[in-house]
């Protein structure tokens, strides 16, 4: 449950494909080719580490680095570039970047520069339990209840409410939740992610008056919780 996720913003293809292909082994990984899709992502959504290509199509790389830090996004900055002059590096850091590679450079280097930087102590330590209305999930004993009640979920299950749960409230697509949550070498049915939402729905949802998973029809899914006192279920 507690995979690390990486954003990229990368416009070139087939880098994008096999940064994704390589770090999806061991991280939950999510891919966008423009500046303005990419600052939307990382300051909509909560990454451990963000790797920011400079030559973006629609806005310089260095713009989408400063734009992240003033909206007061804490995750690491990983800066790929071509310019390898001393004052584009230093133009690099000042703008919020926490460390930069040279393209070209090997896939080894890459990685232990990530490595590097997730081991850099957070200014915020994630909590082990989650909440979203009235469940509660705990991420390390691995554990969900609603209303005080034990629900038994399947690994995939669990993996599936905590990242609905980690993004309360917004809209996540199948193709994020299958990214973030499956293996990238892994076959799937293109409705794999709905027939296990169904299943989660089964367990966490049916049960219960209020429910929580929301269809957006055409996109994907989100988590709503509520306001007000909860509807009394006991006998």
């Amino acid at each position: 449950m507690c995979i690390m996720r990486i954003l990229i913003i990368e416009d070139e293809v087939s880098l994008a494909k096999l940064l994704r292909g390589v770090l999806s082994k061991t991280y939950a990984v999510d891919v966008c080719s423009s500046g303005k899709e990419g600052l939307l992502m990382a300051t909509s959504q909560d990454h451990d580490l963000i790797m920011l290509d400079l030559s973006l199509p629609d806005i310089d790389g260095k713009d989408v680095c400063i734009a992240i830090r003033q909206a007061a996004v804490k995750s690491p900055i990983l800066v790929l570039t071509g310019r390898d002059a001393l004052n584009d590096k230093l133009e690099l850091l000042d703008a919020g970047a926490d460390d930069y590679l040279v393209k070209p450079t090997s896939l080894a280097e890459v990685q232990a520069r990530i490595r590097a930087l997730l081991r850099r102590p957070q200014e915020v330590l994630i909590d082990d339990t989650l909440n979203v209305g009235d469940v509660v999930l705990d991420t390390h004993h691995r554990t969900v209840f609603r209303q005080g009640l034990k629900i038994e979920l399947r690994r995939k299950e669990f993996e599936l409410l905590g990242y609905l749960m980690q993004n309360v409230s917004r809209v996540v697509t199948r193709e994020q939740i299958i990214n973030s949550l499956w293996d990238n070498n892994a076959e799937f049915f293109l409705n794999t992610v709905d027939v296990h939402i169904m299943h989660l729905r089964d367990k966490v949802d049916r049960p219960f008056k209020q429910k929580l998973i929301k269809t957006i029809h055409g996109i994907g899914y989100k988590m709503e919780g509520y306001n007000g006192s909860l509807p009394s279920t006991g006998k």
